[in-house]
């Protein structure tokens, strides 16, 4: 109990003292001074207390801290209460040379909004951690719309996402090493305000490579080439030819050449040893112009000036039609040539108008040298409208229409209307003489006349 000395008490100097009031003061402060650290009252300090060493709460042994609180429950240990509702609520200070700063709970009063738990800068006067009641984290935001709000760039390794250092009306993601300050190094850049509001961008200082399954799928290259399946039978799109298809199997391009072609190629793979090829499987319709050149050769469907202006298709040098069974024509054919012609094989090189017999010995055809022979086939063609046969070095002898003729008017004047049979002057035709018979002998009619000499004229050629 509590010492509680007899009366007169207090004392003065000098007044003398009971030896029973002394021996319980002296036993009641060596009892307070043992029981000091083993309050178990309800005492309250009004003023302020000072703890010259370590305190401990809650634990027997001596604390190893400045504060160490021991409890059996997580809610035990520390417990920090503000009664007001005026702002933040409790919160822990921490007071530095540099910096102030403060964790805090809000209250309903606070402007950060109530129930949030809160990193102050005391110094700065402002928010710089917020996490709300259903716990959003905000960075410098107070408060947070998503599990995670940051105001301002944030990073992660060398990842860093956030406002464009080049222009804040754009969110970038990029890497922390490319100065993203300058306009080209950004990965990803999305508009956040202004006319493009939404509009995005992906961006590379490099090469671009979609893949799936860590295989190069599509790349796009620093110099514009896009290309499809790049691992694979690639498809390039260039701005100009550069030969993709050529340095591999599979491989195909379209190119909007403006230097060596200065057109748009489709140029179509190599594969399972076949050379380059391009197959249209469906409907094709081509506006203008339509030319399929193969080296020296080619074809034009729609030539705009020219002989065959305003012509359906035409060849150059040649024009081959080929067909399994027939090749037909609806409505037809017309030619600037004006003769049917048949290939024979020749004994040495002939000329166009030279008047040709058949030798049945060689099995060849060779310039004639008498007159009215009956083994005449007729005159070389100069440029048939039709030519049968395929024969590599053979002549094409006219089988009839127009034709230019060598003929001697030396032997007889001829005059337009003239039969023409074989003469003695070799390759050259004749008039047929008066009253001789022509039957199996005449090669065509004279239709221009040549009064003397050798020269070449215009004949229709006929079999009688």
């Amino acid at each position: 109990m509590p010492f509680n000395p007899d009366l007169p008490f207090p004392k003065s100097a000098g007044d003398p003292i009971k030896s029973k009031d002394w021996n319980d003061l002296v036993n009641e402060t060596r009892r307070l001074d043992t029981a000091k650290a083993e309050r178990n009252g309800a005492e309250a300090f009004s003023g302020p207390l000072t703890v010259a060493g370590s305190l401990g709460v809650g634990s027997a042994t001596a604390p190893t801290g400045a504060l160490e609180v021991t409890a059996t429950a997580w809610n035990r240990h520390l417990r920090l209460v503000n009664t007001s509702n005026a702002g933040a609520g409790p919160g822990l200070f921490f007071k530095s040379s540099a910096r102030d700063w403060a964790i805090l709970a809000t209250h309903g009063g606070s402007t950060a909004g109530a129930g949030k738990l809160n990193v102050w800068d005391a110094t700065a006067g402002r928010s710089r951690l917020t996490i709300d009641d259903a716990g959003n984290l905000g960075v410098g935001v107070d408060a947070p719309a998503e599990k995670l709000q940051v105001d301002g760039r944030m990073r992660a390794g060398n990842l860093g996402v956030g406002p464009w250092p080049a222009n804040a009306n754009y969110q970038f993601v990029g890497v922390a090493t490319l100065d993203q300050g300058v306009a080209g190094n950004y990965a990803l850049l999305q508009s956040a305000v202004g006319g493009d509001q939404g509009t995005t961008f992906v961006n590379s200082p490099e090469t671009v490579r979609l893949r799936i399954g860590n295989v190069d799928r599509a790349v796009l290259e620093k110099d514009g080439r896009f290309t499809f399946n790049f691992s694979s039978n690639g498809l390039r799109i260039s701005d100009g030819w550069t030969s993709f298809p050529d340095s591999a199997n599979n491989r195909a391009e379209i190119s909007n050449d403006i230097g060596t072609y200065k057109t748009l190629m489709i140029v179509g793979n190599k594969s399972a040893g076949l050379g380059r090829r391009v197959s249209v499987w469906d409907r094709l319709e081509v506006n203008g112009a339509h030319v399929v050149a193969n080296g020296g050769m080619s074809v034009q469907i729609g030539v705009a000036s020219g002989p065959y202006a305003n012509d359906g298709i035409r060849g150059n040098p040649n024009l081959w039609l080929d067909a399994v069974a027939k090749v037909i024509i609806k409505q037809g054919f017309e030619s600037r040539g004006m003769d049917v012609a048949e290939r024979f094989p020749v004994a040495e090189p002939v000329e166009a108008g030279q008047v040709m017999v058949y030798d049945e010995g060689a099995r060849v055809v060779k310039p004639c040298t008498r007159a009215a022979d009956p083994v005449a086939v007729g005159i070389v063609s100069e440029a048939p409208a039709m030519l049968i046969g395929r024969g590599e070095g053979e002549a094409p002898i006219a089988l009839c229409g127009r034709v230019p003729c060598w003929v001697d008017a030396d032997i007889a004047p001829i005059r337009a209307g003239d039969l023409l049979v074989t003469s003695p002057t070799p390759g050259h035709a004749q008039r047929l003489p008066e009253g001789a018979s022509g039957a199996g002998r005449v090669i065509g009619k004279a239709l221009e006349s040549l009064e003397r000499g050798r020269g070449r004229i215009l004949a229709l050629v006929l079999a009688a």
